[in-house]
């Protein structure tokens, strides 16, 4: 199946968000800003131990 340009809109946003957060945290700039810009209010992250943040 072929993506549509939806589909590849949606990666490419959502590609630009997770090097958005991971450079922060690489480069040691992660800040509630920089938090703020990359992250919803309603969301959650999931570590790989299950725990919610």
């Amino acid at each position: 199946m072929t993506p549509g340009v939806s589909e590849l809109a949606d990666r490419a946003e959502i590609t630009g968000l997770v090097s958005r957060y991971f450079g922060a945290i690489d480069d040691r700039r992660l800040d509630w800003a920089t938090a703020e810009a990359v992250l919803t209010a309603s969301g959650r992250l999931t570590r790989p131990t299950a725990r919610h943040l």
